[in-house]
């Protein structure tokens, strides 16, 4: 690390205490622990950044700052500051997560804020680099005025000074809680709930549930302008909407097959009706396990959480096709628990039905396969083929 990296972290209160107690440190002196926790650094602290090579104090103050004109400036003030400047000085430093105000910062651990107690900005930083005649290159550090964003979260990772005794390392070391597998479990899916209802900031592709079953909209995943190519999610057109299709065909046929059965009529072969709750029931239950939570979440959602749903749609297509073409369900029947299963054959009607799917659903997807893959460069024409619904926002329309 460059020498220029190192700053010296005061407090804002009792500073004089804090200079003779430093002043006694640098000395040499033993100082017992007590005294030395006096000083630690906590969350919500007010401090103070002294830069180590420039003797100089971090500030920031309402100017724009050189390449983001939105943020305020970084720089540094002299040891004697008026009183206004001094103000300019003060930060608050704030722990990610801490629960409470004694939360010590922890090197390499914490990540911490650095928000101006007196203008609320938060230190930032991004991947532009200053002019190297005046900035050395250096990457611009400005003032964020939404102190909460992602990007503006540090860490500590060194501190000089005295090195710490045997004792003290041994006492320093975190110690890890053991807890037990449904523990673990738990705690892996209550902070997965958690961080995925914080990504809610929106999304120029993002979608309901509602619209998923329908594939209105996709997800454009790349772009290649030279080539005219382009990524974008959006499945299989033909075969989506079968799937769903066959979905509510489903829940009609159970529906009314149960007003029948209440009239004691017989519409179904007894056989055939307990695979089509059984089977397709279980299916259709997979099914709505994994579409309707995303109703409940509050974070951005896309089309592509609705693929594992997908999946049992499609399953939901054979157990309708089964049920509407194929008969003598007892040929599945063991005559004992190890007996030969007799095969099935389809009638000439259902054989059709198939193939006609089959190749329905292969023609869509070489149609769309441009649009998967990325791979092939179409013409305006070719894109606007390809746009079955108009919420479908490709790119190279024109």
């Amino acid at each position: 690390m460059e020498e220029t990296s190192f700053w010296m972290v005061r407090p804002a209160q009792n500073q004089e205490a804090f200079q003779t107690y430093m002043e006694r440190r640098l000395a040499g002196e033993q100082i017992d622990a007590a005294e030395m926790e006096e000083w630690l650094v906590c969350h919500t602290d007010h401090i103070q950044l002294l830069h180590m090579n420039t003797t100089t104090f971090l500030r920031t103050h309402d100017v724009a700052s050189p390449l983001t004109a939105t943020n305020m400036e970084f720089t540094t003030a002299p040891r004697n500051q008026t009183a206004d400047t001094f103000a300019d000085t003060i930060w608050e430093l704030r722990v990610d997560g801490a629960d409470t105000n004694d939360t010590v910062v922890q090197t390499s651990a914490s990540f911490v804020r650095l928000v101006s107690a007196r203008h609320g900005v938060a230190m930032h930083t991004h991947a532009k680099k200053l002019p190297a005649d005046w900035g050395r290159g250096h990457q611009e550090i400005n003032g964020n005025k939404k102190p909460g964003d992602k990007s503006n979260v540090w860490v500590i990772p060194l501190i000089r000074g005295r090195k710490a005794s045997d004792a003290e390392r041994q006492e320093m070391k975190r110690k890890i809680k053991k807890i037990g597998f449904f523990e673990k479990y738990a705690e892996l899916q209550a902070l997965m709930i958690k961080h995925n209802n914080a990504l809610t900031s929106t999304h120029p592709f993002q979608s309901g549930p509602l619209s998923w079953p329908f594939l209105t909209r996709g997800v454009s995943f790349w772009t290649n302008s030279n080539d005219r190519k382009q990524i974008y999610l959006l499945g299989n057109p033909a075969g989506w909407w079968i799937s769903t299709g066959a979905l509510i065909v489903y829940g009609c046929n159970v529906v009314v097959l149960a007003l029948f059965n209440r009239r004691n009529i017989t519409v179904a072969d007894p056989v055939v009706h307990r695979h089509l709750l059984r089977s397709g029931g279980f299916i259709a239950l997979a099914w709505a396990a994994h579409y309707f939570p995303f109703f409940l979440m509050g974070r951005s959602l896309f089309l592509h959480h609705y693929l594992p749903a997908s999946i049992f749609a499609y399953m939901a297509v054979a157990v309708v096709f089964q049920f509407f073409s194929i008969q003598h369900y007892q040929r599945f029947t063991l005559r004992r628990w190890n007996g030969p299963a007799r095969a099935l054959v389809p009638s000439t009607t259902a054989l059709a039905s198939f193939v006609v799917l089959i190749a329905i659903q292969t023609a869509s997807f070489l149609y769309f396969a441009p649009l998967a893959y990325g791979t092939t460069a179409m013409t305006p024409e070719q894109v606007r083929g390809r746009m079955l619904l108009s919420s479908y926002d490709l790119h190279f329309q024109k």
